[in-house]
């Protein structure tokens, strides 16, 4: 066996206890044979796009619709991922845009983020045991897989509904803006004598 320098949590070593100045040192370190298998985490979300620990089986990118309140947008990103059948959040991002209607302006809050499943590798008794897990992981993967597509959907439509919103208030403006300095050229001209 060669060096290993990590070992999954929880696994049982052999070795050789050996003293040095500073205290006892391992020696001659060996794994029995263990079995891995993949163990979900429990629900989390993080502002970072790796995991703290573990790894992610599978990533989903996103963008909400825009919330009047920020906390509302968060929650509703964080029951996203729980619908999807997705245990965090990562690569949580803040997004806030100023829309008008008539004289009355309101910001809206949206988050965008991967929603993930995270899972940990621990020691199993069994090769059974192993492969069962990853047979439910895969199961869980292409389940929420299925479930985020109507929700991405979802949330594009309305998302880009807000958006049209603020910019077709943005495009008439604009529209009034450019048709304004031609009709006073026109005014002007037309009061220069001929």
């Amino acid at each position: 066996m060669g060096l290993v320098r990590t070992f999954p949590k929880n696994v049982l070593v052999e070795f050789d206890p050996m003293p040095t100045p500073k205290g006892l040192s391992a020696k001659q370190v060996r794994i029995p044979e263990v079995y891995i298998r993949e163990r979900l985490l429990n629900f989390f979300t993080s502002k970072g796009s790796n995991p703290k620990h573990g790894d992610a089986a599978l990533r989903l990118p996103i963008s909400t619709r825009f919330f009047k309140d920020p906390a509302k947008g968060r929650q509703y990103i964080e029951e996203l991922a729980k619908q999807c059948g997705c245990n965090a959040v990562l690569g949580l991002e803040f997004e806030k845009k100023t829309f008008s209607e008539g004289n009355y302006r309101f910001t809206g809050h949206a988050f965008k983020g991967e929603l993930a499943l995270v899972t940990e590798k621990q020691p199993c008794d069994t090769k059974e045991m192993a492969l069962a897990a990853e047979r439910q992981l895969q199961q869980r993967i292409q389940a929420a897989e299925q479930a985020f597509g109507p929700i991405q959907e979802a949330e594009l439509k309305a998302r880009q509904s807000q958006l049209s919103g603020c910019l077709g208030s943005a495009v008439a403006v604009l529209a009034v803006v450019a048709i304004l300095p031609a009709a006073i050229i026109a005014g002007i001209a037309g009061m220069l004598p001929q």
